[in-house]
């Protein structure tokens, strides 16, 4: 049943020959207006799940950066360090090389003018699984502009989870008040540290479970691998 419908019949609650012409139409705009609203959230809710017009659980839509041929017969290298529009990806594994349907992290290059507001520098980081964008990561510039990015992220997935403001210390003493913050959102999980080891660097996070599944068992790989004492 529509959802105006819902309305319609919630608010009739006396027989309808007791409602009026008048009441009925009164009752048909609440009803489109609360249609109105469920779409909007509905919409809002979708938004959620794209990443710089790029949606999870999709193909990242961009094409991998040019690469040439090496000397002498060698292997072929990616030679395109950013392009002239818009953006293009290098595996960071080089197997994954021209794979359709690899499993990695990818560096996202930009060209000058496409670089999104919230980003600082050229290059984006995106986690594939079996060819599926799941995850991205990108840089800020520090507590400098933690206010807009913490406002960006908030505009976006509405208020954090949680979030801490920590106070740092420069080697010379100088003390300053970064940010974090966390979105749990269930399908999207999404990090926000306004200083990442250094004030004037930052990062964010946004992963599905899938990423950080795969995140968490790469880890534990390198520490198993590891000596012991």
């Amino acid at each position: 049943m529509p959802a105006y419908s819902l309305v319609i019949e919630a608010l009739s609650g006396h027989s309808a020959s007791l409602i009026t012409h008048r009441e009925r139409i009164d009752m048909q705009r609440i009803g489109l207006i609360a249609a109105s609203l469920l779409m909007t959230t509905t919409s809002h809710a979708a938004d959620i799940h794209k990443v710089f017009g790029w949606e999870l659980h999709k193909p990242i839509p961009i094409r991998e950066c040019k690469r040439t041929a090496g000397e002498y017969g060698g292997p072929s290298f990616y030679s395109e360090l950013y392009p002239d529009a818009g953006a293009c990806y290098e595996w960071s594994d080089e197997e994954n090389h021209g794979r359709k349907l690899g499993t990695g992290k990818m560096m996202v290059m930009w060209s000058g003018s496409s670089i999104p507001q919230l980003v600082s520098g050229q290059i984006t980081f995106a986690r594939i699984v079996n060819g599926l964008l799941e995850g991205v990561s990108f840089y800020t510039a520090g507590i400098r502009s933690q206010e807009f990015i913490l406002s960006g992220l908030t505009e976006k997935y509405g208020a954090p989870t949680s979030s801490q403001q920590p106070e740092l210390q420069t080697t010379i003493g100088a003390r300053f008040k970064s940010t974090s913050a966390q979105w749990d959102l269930g399908d999207v999980l999404v990090y926000f540290n306004s200083a990442d080891g250094r004030i004037d660097s930052g990062i964010v996070n946004i992963d599905t479970p899938l990423s950080i599944a795969k995140q968490n068992e790469a880890a534990d790989k390198v520490s198993r691998n590891r000596p012991s004492l």
